[in-house]
């Protein structure tokens, strides 16, 4: 292993022009970044070792846990997967389209298990894959998400696949979905959802057990990963019963986010009280 990177600074300036699409500018930020990873090598998977930059603490474990790697697993502080996720975000922003789709899939290698990755990827494939390659990589994302912001940005993805196959009710119920959850501007769907009413000339999106109709029928996903929503239970009552509340919290937050459960917000009630734990801050 190589010295460590310090990319912080610079990925975050970047991703500051990414956040205003101004990729011109966040390019050459990230050519100089990525270039600084390529000369240095500073890690290197060996026959004991793979090397991963997961975005936060439960994308490592939920990869560990459902994909059992045989190697031991380090995941390094430096954010490389980041960084290559804006790089290829960028390129893809300038129509670059080889050199965006090989940055994201370097990103991916990286961490395997980030929706956000995938979700790029789709985007890639809007332009210039398939149907399938968008319904495919943003059912790798739902099975990876646990914020609801990710769960909501799949079915963007899924409204977008269901309309190209002329199932405007499941695109109609989708992009719905989306509304409700996701963020940025995959969440303001006026224009596509006032599309759906006037092709559906109703107002309400499908019932829910229509939905599920459609999602067999397209083989699209509805619902989030439950496999997660057992582990983090688990890992929050393992750091229970482990005296060690904060990281208890920071398990049942994420808990809580994808069920609305009341006895877990009552859990981090009383977490919050007891060890005077400040939501967002000691998380």
């Amino acid at each position: 292993m190589g010295k460590t990177l310090d990319i912080n600074k610079a990925l975050n300036k970047a991703n500051k022009y990414i956040e205003k699409q101004n990729f011109d500018k966040a390019l050459p930020i990230l050519e100089e970044l990525v270039k600084k990873v390529e000369e240095s090598e500073p890690y290197k998977d060996d026959d004991y070792t793979e090397y991963h930059s997961f975005h936060e603490k439960l994308e490592g474990l939920l990869y560990e846990e459902f994909e059992k790697p045989i190697k031991e697993v380090c995941n390094i502080s430096e954010p490389i997967s980041d960084l290559y996720l804006a790089y290829g975000t960028a390129l893809l922003g300038l129509e670059h389209k080889e050199e965006s789709k090989k940055a994201l899939l370097t990103a991916l290698r990286w961490n395997p298990v980030h929706p956000e990755i995938y979700l790029k990827l789709a985007d890639w494939s809007v332009m210039y894959g398939d149907a399938e390659d968008v319904r495919k990589y943003a059912s790798e994302a739902l099975k990876w998400a646990f914020h609801m912001k990710d769960i909501g940005n799949c079915y963007y993805y899924f409204g977008w696949y269901t309309y190209q196959k002329e199932a405007y009710a499941a695109a109609f119920g989708y992009y719905h979905l989306c509304s409700d959850l996701g963020d940025g501007d995959r969440k303001f769907l006026s224009d596509s959802e006032q599309i759906m009413i006037a092709i559906q000339k109703k107002a309400e999106p499908p019932t829910l057990e229509e939905m599920e109709k459609y999602s067999i029928q397209y083989n699209v996903p509805m619902a989030y990963n439950s496999k997660i929503v057992d582990f983090v239970l688990k890992m929050g009552d393992e750091a229970m019963a482990d005296y060690e509340p904060r990281t208890a919290y920071y398990f049942y937050s994420i808990l809580y986010e994808m069920t609305g459960s009341e006895n877990v917000r009552e859990a981090l009630d009383v977490l919050e009280e007891d060890h005077g734990i400040v939501p967002d801050v000691d998380m």
